[in-house]
């Protein structure tokens, strides 16, 4: 009876461990969907953008989906390599209650081929559902912050399918 009720009760605990785990991960992607966010703008490659900060802390990212089809090139028979490259550059600033201002330029590729991207800090993506998604992080967002504006530079042209810089709610 007693080696009954050890394996009925390892495998409960190994069920709940899965289901915590899988509602971990459930909740990094809920809380990174740019419609779900406390504040969000969809941002097209090199026109300026704007986002009304929520007045509360938190962290700014940018979220992104590429063409995966844009810089593949055909290898004759044996097919096409497929560029899963992310060279992208999002750069602007904080604008905070007093008027003070706190720039940031982060990229997506270390060896970037955007111009002014050399001084910007690197980021790697930190969720991401595939090889043409993920999000990466900008800044750091203060109780007195107000707006941020910026742009998002890309290579080569037309590389950015979509893209959100956002707030994420809380957990």
């Amino acid at each position: 009876m007693s080696h009954f009720v050890i394996v009925i009760g390892s495998v409960g605990l190994a069920v709940l461990l899965v289901f915590v785990i899988v509602g971990a991960v459930a909740m990094a992607f809920r809380r990174h969907n740019p419609e779900r966010a406390a504040a969000c703008v969809t941002v097209v490659a090199g026109v300026p953008f704007e986002l009304q900060l929520p007045g509360r802390p938190g962290k700014l990212f940018f979220r992104f989906q590429v063409n995966e089809h844009i810089g593949s090139r055909p290898i004759g028979k044996l097919g096409t390599i497929v560029d899963r490259g992310k060279d992208l550059l999002v750069s602007g600033e904080i604008v905070e209650d007093h008027g003070g201002t706190r720039a940031f330029a982060v990229k997506t590729a270390e060896q970037s081929k955007i111009e002014g991207a050399r001084s910007a800090r690197r980021a790697g993506t930190e969720v991401a559902a595939g090889d043409s998604t993920g999000s990466i992080s900008l800044a750091a967002v203060h109780s007195g912050d107000r707006v941020v504006s910026g742009v998002v530079f890309e290579n080569p042209k037309g590389k950015l399918r979509k893209g959100w810089v956002y707030v994420p709610r809380g957990w």
